[in-house]
Parts: structure tokens; sequence; C-alpha cells
């Protein structure tokens, strides 16, 4: 920050630029800053919206056209407000701004995330200690563009690979923080990106025409990548059967009505999955087991499968409370198990699970209790709760879960380009049981 304040010092001393032009520059720079991932974002959006399958991936099966349209975008942001702004606030004000904000979110970072700060602080610092040796040196020797061009390296070595490492990280759905960075990189460039703009001031008529003209190039070259890069990225990444279009699926019935229905999370079904549901429920009364939350739903035929067994070992009672203690028993090969208390009949006190105490955290809804055992052994699980009932008998749900849809009636093999989403409920069979005790 002192590095930078110092800049900021010496560039209105030595007469490049005042006190109203440097603030209108720092206020300025937030604007590529703020745009920059906004448009990342909204692009993604867009090509989710031609491809509604990659939604439900983390990154395409061939990011890398995306990734460069991406920056491409945040470069033709970065040209276009430098361009736009240049003339009326001057080269020196906005880069003193652009390193401002990087000092400022070096700050951020250095309370947020200690290890992260030096992303932002040092390419600041090499921006500042360049601008002060650029402003202390003739001004028609080369000296000056050597020492912007190498504080900019620095923010080049620092931030590009932070860009490349980004994408893999987060993804295409979360483009807009390598988008972020890229702006910052080009903030610490800005007086390079001068280089490529005619001399601010003093044009008049066709000079200052053309001069105009000269300076959207950069930012109609940048904007006319991101969209062939976008582009070229829809026509080269098709789902085939090599790279399956991913989509979710799971079933679930219940054991005591006969009543079974297909699932998916996606909000814009796949054809193939759009064949299996037809409607938006919420399927938390009826499978607390697989949360809360809207689902696209349709009818399933009801499979010969065995909901999981609920044995009382033993119940007892004193003092206004019930205490239960219960063998909850998976009656096929199942991933999980879950048992959840309907608390309109009863209020959970205490719960233990395979003799370890579990904490009691009341949840809305009709089941206000529950847990969930994944693996359970073949011989069951032993559960203890002590319960202040509230009706006459205790309304239990229970619930098992394995993996696998392809044995279920009506179930239609998927087609080569269709996959499977990676999802912990993906594929997902479950089969409950309402047991009042």
């Amino acid at each position: 920050m002192l590095a930078v304040a110092a800049l900021g010092w010496l560039t209105r001393r030595r007469g490049r630029a005042g006190t109203g032009r440097l603030a209108a520059g720092f206020g300025l720079a937030l604007v590529p800053i703020v745009a920059a991932p906004l448009a990342a974002q909204l692009l993604w959006m867009a090509i989710t919206a031609i491809r509604p399958g990659y939604a439900e991936l983390l990154d395409p099966y061939r990011p890398i056209w995306y990734r460069l349209a991406v920056l491409a975008l945040a470069a033709a942001i970065l040209f276009t407000w430098y361009a736009l702004t240049r003339r009326r606030i001057g080269p020196a004000a906005l880069a003193v701004g652009g390193l401002a904000w990087l000092a400022l979110l070096g700050v951020l970072l250095a309370v947020a995330v200690p290890g992260g700060a030096y992303l932002t602080t040092l390419p600041a610092l090499a921006g500042a200690i360049g601008g002060l040796l650029a402003l202390r040196t003739r001004q028609t020797g080369p000296w000056p563009v050597v020492a912007v061009t190498a504080a900019g390296a620095v923010g080049v070595v620092i931030l590009l690979p932070t860009v490349v490492l980004l994408f893999p990280a987060l993804g295409m759905a979360m483009g807009g923080v390598a988008a972020l960075v890229a702006v910052l990189l080009g903030l610490t460039a800005l007086p390079v990106v001068d280089l490529l703009h005619p001399q601010a001031g003093g044009q008049r008529g066709l000079v200052a025409l053309r001069a105009r003209r000269l300076a959207v190039l950069p930012a109609g070259a940048a904007a006319l990548a991101a969209a062939v890069l976008a582009g070229v990225g829809l026509a080269v990444d098709r789902f085939d059967a090599a790279h399956p279009a991913p989509t979710h699926l799971m079933y679930a019935m219940d054991a005591g009505t006969g009543q079974a229905r297909w699932l998916s999370h996606e909000s814009d079904p796949q054809p193939w999955t759009d064949g299996y549901v037809d409607g938006v429920t919420n399927v938390g009364d009826d499978f607390p087991g697989l949360g809360d939350g809207e689902l696209r739903t349709g009818p399933a035929q009801p499979a010969s499968l065995p909901a999981p067994k609920l044995e009382v070992l033993a119940d007892s009672g004193s003092g206004g409370e019930r205490t239960l203690r219960l063998r909850l028993t998976p009656q096929r090969a199942v991933r999980l198990a879950t048992l959840h208390v309907d608390t309109s009949t009863a209020t959970v006190l205490r719960a233990e699970v395979a003799g370890r105490s579990v904490p009691v955290e009341p949840r809305e809804g009709k089941w206000g209790f529950g847990l969930v055992f994944h693996a359970p052994p073949a011989e069951g699980i032993e559960v203890t709760l002590t319960l202040r009932p509230i009706a006459g008998q205790v309304a239990l749900r229970a619930m098992d879960a394995s993996d696998g849809l392809d044995a279920l009636p009506g179930f239609r093999p998927r087609p080569p380009a269709v996959g499977i989403v990676g999802s912990h409920s993906s594929e997902m069979l479950a089969v409950a049981r309402t047991y009042p005790i």
C-alpha cells in the first residue's frame, strides 16, 4: 500500500495526473474487476442453455476452448474499459488505480487467507516500483518501457499460473473466478497495454478519429476471439459414446404402500431421463433419507424388494420419558440405511447408534430427527432413542439404499451417448417403510 501511495504521490508531483483523476482512476478500475467475472458467468450460462448436459459436469470433456474464451472475454472487457476511459482519465491515473485495487485486495487476503496474499501484493509492489522507476528516468529513453514491462512480467509470472490452475480446480461453472484473476493480471500490465494505443490527448479531426478507431482494435479483436473460441468449443466438444452426457436418475419405493417413483435432480432433464419424470415434487415427507428440496419425479412400477427390518429390543419408560432400543437390519445388500422419527408423535431427547452417542439436532419438516448409517453390517445396527411421547405411538421411518437400476421393472438401457452423473445419489435405489411403535 505504501509503495502504491508513493507512486500516486510522484505521479501527481510530476504532473501526470491530478488528485481528481487519481481518485477517478481508482473508482473506475473497479469496473473491469466486477464486469469480467459477471460476463464469464453469463457466457457459461449461455453455453449451458445451448448444451444443457454441461450443467451436470464440473468441466466439459474438452474445456480448453471455453477456457480460452473466458480469457479472451476478460481481455475484451479490460481493453474496452481502457479505451473508453484512457483519454479522459489518463493512462497514469488508471495504472495507479489498478495497482491500488491489487494492494487493497492483498490486505484483505492477508486478513482472510494469509497464505494467498502474495498473489496480489507482489504484483502490486512490482508495479509500483516499476512505475516509480519509469517516472524517475528520462522519458525519451527505453528505460521507462523496460521498467514497466519488467513489473508487468512479475504479475504474469505470479498470476498466470493461478489462472491456469483455477480452471480445472473450480470448473467452468466457476469460470468467473479465473476471469477475475485474469483482469487483475491485466491491471498489473496496464502500462504495457498502453503501448497498444496511440498517444493520449491532443488529437483533433481525422487524426483523433483514426486514434479512436485504433484504440478499439484490441477490444474488438479480443471480443471476436471470445465468440469464435466459444463457438469452436461447442463444435468440438460434443457428447458421444466416449464422452457421454451425464444424467441423474434414482428410484424410490414405499414398501408399505407399494408405490414407487423415479426421481431426478436435473432441472432440465436429458431426453432419456425426461422419459421417466413428468413433474416436480418434494419427497422429503415420503423419503426423508433423500433430503429436502424439489425433485423431478414420475411414476414407476413397484419392485419386489424388502424394506429394512426394524425390531424393538427393549421398550421402557419413566418420568414421562420413553426409551426404545431398536435394531435396524437391511434385508438386502445396501450402501446406507436411515432412520427418522416423526416429531409430531414424539420429541427425541437423546440418541445412541452402535453404542455411541449422537447429537440431537432437530430439523424442520415432518421427520424432525434422523440419522444416516453408511455401510451397515449384515447383522444390522442397534439404535437407542430416549423420547418424550406426544401421541400414543411413535412413527419411525426406516429406509435403505443400494446402487444400480438395471434390474428394476420398466428400466430402459441408456443410449450410448448418455452416461451417469458423478453424484452420491445417482443410480440410487431406495426402499422405505413406516413403523408405528
